[in-house]
């Protein structure tokens, strides 16, 4: 499992959402808590940390694919993320709620393979600033029919990471077996604009 810091709140009822945060590189996981009330309000909060030292945090891989391929490095962080997910809410008792994702770069790169890997799993996700692996893309167009997920992607139009057509490859893949897709730019770099945070 990976580490993780959880915030139950007093008062939950059946519609409270269980919120899973994902760290970009190099980050930990008190990066994106405060997005949790900004973008959701009240929800439970689940911040999972990578697991690989990384500069100044951690990292859940490290994105060198000459010894082992793209798809046997990441499936694995994938799947074992899924299983800390399932079993951080089994342990809480909190297998009747829905479950939501918010995911910055390496986030968003997992939360990706979540939605076409897991279907169902998710009812909701935010996906800021990431990219769709070839082998998570392929499994997505395997998928025939829709989700019960609503996903949200953003990505910004100067990112020198991950130019606005990376998102917009995203956006085109899940959109074709989601619930609801909303895409959009913004004026930035690698980060999370500000107007991403209200906009959904």
């Amino acid at each position: 499992m990976y580490e993780y810091k959880i915030d139950i709140p007093s008062s939950i009822n059946i519609t409270t959402p269980v919120v899973i945060t994902i760290h970009g590189m190099g980050s930990n996981y008190d990066d994106l808590n405060t997005l949790v009330p900004a973008i959701i309000g009240n929800a439970v909060s689940i911040h999972l940390q990578g697991d690989l030292s990384f500069g100044a945090g951690y990292a859940f891989f490290i994105p060198d694919f000459t010894k082992y391929s793209e798809e046997s490095i990441i499936r694995l962080v994938i799947d074992k993320i899924y299983a800390t997910i399932t079993k951080i809410i089994a342990d809480n008792n909190l297998q009747q709620q829905p479950i939501y994702l918010i995911g910055f770069s390496q986030g968003a790169i997992i939360g990706t393979g979540l939605i076409n890997l897991y279907a169902d799993f998710l009812t909701k996700v935010w996906l800021f600033s990431g990219r769709m692996p070839t082998f998570i893309a392929e499994s997505g167009q395997k998928l025939t029919t829709k989700t019960k997920t609503d996903v949200f992607v953003s990505q910004g139009l100067i990112d020198p990471l991950f130019e606005p057509k990376v998102g917009q490859a995203i956006a085109k893949n899940l959109g074709s077996h989601v619930r609801t897709l909303q895409y959009k730019e913004y004026p930035s770099g690698h980060t999370i604009h500000v107007n991403a945070i209200v906009d959904d």
